[in-house]
């Protein structure tokens, strides 16, 4: 995190609210990319409590969300905040941190974060940790990198026929999406598969599984996964036809 000091002054991000509220009521992909653009510039809210404030140690909020998905708590400003912990006799610290350090915060605690979820109670978006995954990647490449989503000009031989094999053979698949991710101002081209299945439970097994069965199949390029179970995936999904769809 930024500090490791409890927050003492406000934090406004109006822009950024408003983004989240739309995602959350109509998602698209260009509101996607705009949220994660502005949510890149600023700074949270995140609640602490604090275990050892001489050793500047601190214990994070997290809640469970759909299909029991452990998420951090975090907040969009300090009005919000406010808001979520009016009912408190004693409300929690709060320390600031940017999209990066929550960023590292999911991805570097061994694994027992599924994500962070903004505004829980309020427009309540989830960031999953396969997005992150993505997004980490993307920001290393280029610091003010902004990733472009669409669909290739041409498929390798035998991708599509192999993801529709891959689909029969997985009774929890109910539609994969195939499309390709770039780097503006890069030349770097990922695929990108969503896979909508049932169970977060699933989840790794069904990555894992996917990721070697296609891997051959991708003419060299990385290949990326994120499912129905984030919030943002659903933008992703905008313009586009699933290529496979269970029982079509």
């Amino acid at each position: 995190m930024s500090e490791t000091v409890f927050l003492n002054r406000t934090i406004v991000n109006n822009n950024l609210v408003t983004l989240l509220k739309e995602v959350r009521e109509k998602p698209s992909e260009q509101k996607m990319l705009e949220l994660l653009s502005e949510a890149t510039e600023v700074e949270f809210v995140v609640p602490v409590d604090c275990d050892d404030a001489k050793e500047g140690k601190f214990s994070f909020h997290a809640l469970k969300g759909k299909e029991d998905r452990l998420l951090l708590v975090v907040f969009a400003d300090t009005n919000t905040f406010n808001k979520a912990n009016s009912d408190l006799d004693i409300p929690p610290h709060a320390v600031s941190a940017g999209f990066v350090d929550l960023i590292r915060a999911v991805l570097n605690n061994g694994g027992e974060l599924d994500g962070f979820i903004i505004n829980p109670g309020f427009e309540e978006v989830v960031f999953g940790r396969e997005m992150l995954k993505m997004i980490a990647e993307q920001m290393a490449v280029q610091d003010n990198a902004r990733a472009k989503i669409g669909d290739p000009d041409h498929y390798p031989e035998n991708l599509l026929e192999k993801v529709n094999e891959f689909g029969k053979a997985e009774c929890v698949v109910n539609e994969i999406y195939v499309r390709i991710c770039q780097i503006v101002g890069s030349d770097k081209l990922q695929w990108l598969f969503l896979i909508d299945h049932d169970g977060r439970d699933e989840r790794e097994d069904v990555f894992n599984r996917f990721k070697h069965f296609i891997a051959p199949y991708l003419d060299g390029l990385g290949c990326l996964m994120i499912d129905n179970y984030d919030d943002l995936a659903e933008g992703c999904k905008q313009k586009a036809r699933p290529q496979y769809k269970a029982n079509a």
